[in-house]
């Protein structure tokens, strides 16, 4: 698929995100517009890329130059459009890895001038330990080269608002003292993990919280949830690169219809 209609994607998937908020189109778009305006970001990003290359070059480290933020999962872009709506002061995160999605949410966090990001990832000795391999139905896997750091495309300028704790989320997370308004699922896709994990994350935020989750479609428990939880979820597809699977859930957790419409409805 060609680049621009990748944009034209992300377009569509960001007016959903506006009606399931009950949030002006033309504001969401202008985040987004100011996200693809973002020169510095872009070749910060592009910057990192290229000093660990020779270590690391799969997926979109392949490309060379990312010309264009439409070359990212529809899931980052949306992450920042939906912080820089939504201004949470905590938001946390599972599933790290080289940083992507961890560098969208804290530039929008900048942008905010306000909030911290907890991101939590299992130490790289458990990964190859317990072959905790997350990518393996793309033909891809989470083992770091030794020489990398979880987060090595982060750029430094965003790190002051960051906290990474190296840990299973599950201990993680229940070791977070204050409430967060924003989490967002990316670490071990199985079904009973997912459920844990989400369940978990829910005890310890208030009613106006923002759930989401990533590839979903590589099991139920995202799905699961939201039926046991009679949630109203929102599902995204990806943004054509790669497909237009449905793979990015959000939950709204003081949605409106939640108790009038439930997912299976």
């Amino acid at each position: 698929m060609d680049i621009q209609d990748s944009h034209k994607c992300n377009l569509l998937s960001l007016e959903l995100v506006a009606k399931y908020y009950d949030a002006e189109y033309e504001e969401v778009k202008a985040y987004y517009h100011e996200l693809e305006d973002d020169t510095v970001f872009l070749n910060a990003l592009n910057e990192r890329m290229n000093a660990s290359r020779e270590l690391y070059s799969k997926g979109l480290f392949s490309r060379g130059e990312i010309s264009s933020i439409d070359w990212f999962a529809n899931q980052r872009i949306t992450q920042y459009v939906l912080i820089r709506l939504l201004k949470p002061d905590l938001a946390v995160e599972t599933g790290v890895f080289y940083g992507g999605t961890t560098a969208f949410i804290l530039n929008a966090l900048q942008k905010n001038k306000k909030g911290i990001l907890i991101s939590i990832d299992v130490p790289a000795d458990e990964l190859e330990k317990d072959a905790f391999l997350r990518h393996t139905s793309v033909s891809d896997s989470e083992d770091l080269p030794k020489a990398l750091r979880p987060g090595f495309i982060i750029p430094d300028y965003l790190k002051d608002r960051w906290q990474f704790i190296e840990q299973d989320s599950l201990s993680a997370i229940e070791n977070i003292k204050d409430k967060f308004t924003f989490f967002s699922h990316d670490s071990e896709h199985r079904r009973d993990y997912v459920l844990k994990e989400l369940e978990l994350a829910r005890s310890k935020m208030p009613v106006r919280s923002t759930i989401m989750a990533d590839d979903i479609d590589w099991s139920n428990g995202f799905i699961e949830f939201c039926v046991n939880k009679k949630l109203y979820p929102l599902f995204l597809t990806d943004n054509g690169k790669d497909g237009l699977n449905v793979r990015l859930g959000i939950v709204r957790l003081d949605h409106p219809n939640i108790g009038k419409q439930g997912v299976t409805d």
